[in-house]
């Protein structure tokens, strides 16, 4: 996070995170990502994360137990496959800002006076 921090704060346009179209995993794999920056390194509420992301916060992660034989249409924005999938990407930010809460991991300032 500090990393990314730095370089953030060095930009001097806006910052644009892409994904390629219609691949559904790597959208969840950088709004994982993106939400853990956003609650770990800028101290950011899961409500918050998850109104700025909230296309994002839906997408659900293949599970065993899902079922099997069903592929998500590209024409949906966010296919309804993932949408009943059991784990979405807002329970794996649910599950940062449980850590931060518990102070099991540093967050925000924490975050910068630990690695300072």
């Amino acid at each position: 996070c500090h990393v990314l921090s730095r370089q953030v704060a060095r930009a001097q346009v806006p910052i644009v995170v892409a994904t390629a179209p219609g691949d559904i995993a790597e959208r969840a794999n950088k709004a994982v990502l993106l939400g853990a920056y956003l609650l770990l390194g800028k101290a950011w509420t899961l409500q918050a994360v998850c109104e700025a992301l909230p296309e994002e916060c839906l997408i659900g992660f293949p599970c065993s137990w899902h079922a099997r034989g069903t592929k998500p249409s590209k024409r949906e924005p966010l296919p309804e496959v993932c949408r009943s999938a059991i784990m979405k990407v807002k329970d794996v930010w649910a599950a940062f800002e449980l850590a931060c809460n518990k102070g099991w991991v540093a967050s925000g300032d924490e975050l910068e006076d630990e690695i300072a």
